[in-house]
């Protein structure tokens, strides 16, 4: 107990010298701030749209398990969310206290309601089941998932600088839209594809944070391998589900391409998820 003690003291004795000697020595220690503010809205903005997507998505899921309340749910919610920006923003509406307004008050809504508690314990239930779900697994399996993941976040939180198709469109049209204040006649063939997607992408941009947008792509990548593994292991079992996931990210692009603000993997969820509702409907029949 008293050499842990010491070590303690030593450790906060350490972080309070060099924490003196870089205020010291680099008069512009605190602008780091900034940056760490930066990243912290770049996570925030993502999270909070996919939790709002998940209770509004989970009304029309009553039926369902707690995991397709949150896998589906999410995916339902957040096409909504982009339509509401489609609107927004070709409407010449895409203004920072109006999409604040709209956030905060469904919030606000959702808080009152109740709903997100709700939601919260089926995030709960899904990480209990992943949990026991890794019980007699190979664990380089979910590790090697998880780290991937990591990497994938790491390489999204950087700014849009190679993504070559949202500079040509995905991230360039919405920027257009909030340009020109709405639609306006343009030559460019991908502004008039459907931007559905896009409009989720409008959100962190007009609140500045375009970075965002890659972890709104990378969120439809893990609602994909969630619902890989959900279905695989209502299938087959425990096994069999990890290991479709472990075959499914040997692909090298895939975690890659989740890092840039592409709209690639909301297609693949969108027709992973309606093959499973079909199977699902005609396992259970219930519509």
């Amino acid at each position: 107990m008293k050499n842990k003690t010491l070590l303690l003291l030593l450790v906060l004795w350490l972080t309070v010298i060099l924490t003196i000697f870089n205020v010291v020595q680099k008069p512009n220690f605190f602008s780091i701030l900034a940056g760490i503010w930066n990243l912290f809205l770049i996570i925030l903005i993502p999270v909070w749209m996919a939790l709002l997507s998940a209770c509004m998505g989970s009304h029309l899921l009553t039926d369902s398990t707690p995991e397709e309340r949150i896998i589906l749910g999410i995916a339902l919610g957040m096409g909504a969310i982009g339509l509401t920006g489609f609107g927004l923003a070709i409407a010449g509406w895409g203004k920072p206290w109006i999409l604040l307004t709209l956030l905060v008050s469904l919030t606000g809504f959702l808080l009152y309601t109740k709903k997100i508690l709700s939601v919260w314990r089926d995030i709960q239930h899904i990480a209990q089941e992943l949990r026991s779900s890794v019980k007699g697994i190979p664990r380089w399996i979910p590790a090697s998932a998880g780290i991937g993941f990591v990497l994938a976040f790491l390489m999204g939180a950087a700014p849009p600088i190679d993504d070559f198709d949202a500079l040509l469109y995905h991230l360039a049209v919405p920027k257009w839209w909030l340009r020109d204040g709405g639609l306006i006649f343009n030559h460019s063939l991908g502004y008039w594809m459907p931007h559905i997607v896009e409009g989720s992408f409008v959100i962190p941009m007009v609140l500045g944070r375009d970075t965002a947008t890659h972890l709104i792509h990378l969120l439809w990548l893990t609602l994909t391998v969630l619902l890989l593994w959900l279905w695989a292991r209502q299938v087959w079992n425990d096994s069999v589900a990890w290991d479709a996931v472990a075959i499914l990210l040997t692909m090298p692009a895939l975690l890659w391409l989740a890092s840039w603000a592409y709209t690639e993997y909301a297609l693949t969820f969108a027709g992973t998820a309606v093959i499973y509702s079909i199977w699902k409907w005609h396992s259970t029949k219930n519509t």
